[in-house]
């Protein structure tokens, strides 16, 4: 049992779930989510993607937590940066996702409406953008 406590298993099952994780990112945003915009209609895309997305950041949260458990024995650097991303995917299913899909509902009413979505659409863009960098960043230097 000691065994899967090594230092480089540990590293090697890191490394292996993180870039699952930045493979299925990547595949969503650069694949799934253009042709939903292109093949569905407005309202059917907004219904998918509504249901979707807090589904991707579940997965992101659930893969990030596991691995910042895993590499609690370690406590460097690669540990915090794990958490860090989790918490990103957290903050952006459990806060922002509500505030964007209540900003989006609300955008044809006014100009400040569309303003606010725009605003929040940006932030959960940059904090998924950070999240990408992260992930591949933690892939090549751990």
């Amino acid at each position: 049992m000691h065994y899967f406590f090594d230092y480089s298993i540990i590293t090697i099952f890191s490394k292996l779930i993180f870039s699952a994780l930045f493979g299925s990112l990547v595949f969503f945003s650069l694949i799934i989510a253009p042709t939903i915009f292109k093949e569905l209609d407005s309202s059917n895309s907004r219904k998918f993607i509504r249901a979707v997305f807090p589904k991707l950041y579940f997965w992101g949260m659930t893969l990030s937590l596991f691995n910042s458990l895993m590499l609690i024995p370690r406590l460097d650097i690669f540990c915090f940066i794990s958490l860090f991303i989790f918490f990103g995917f957290f903050y952006s299913r459990q806060i922002l996702i509500p505030k964007i899909n209540h900003a989006s509902d609300k955008s044809h009413e006014s100009d400040e409406s569309k303003k606010k979505f725009k605003n929040l659409h940006t932030m959960s863009v940059l904090i998924f953008v950070v999240q990408l960098i992260l992930i591949i960043s933690y892939c090549i230097f751990i």
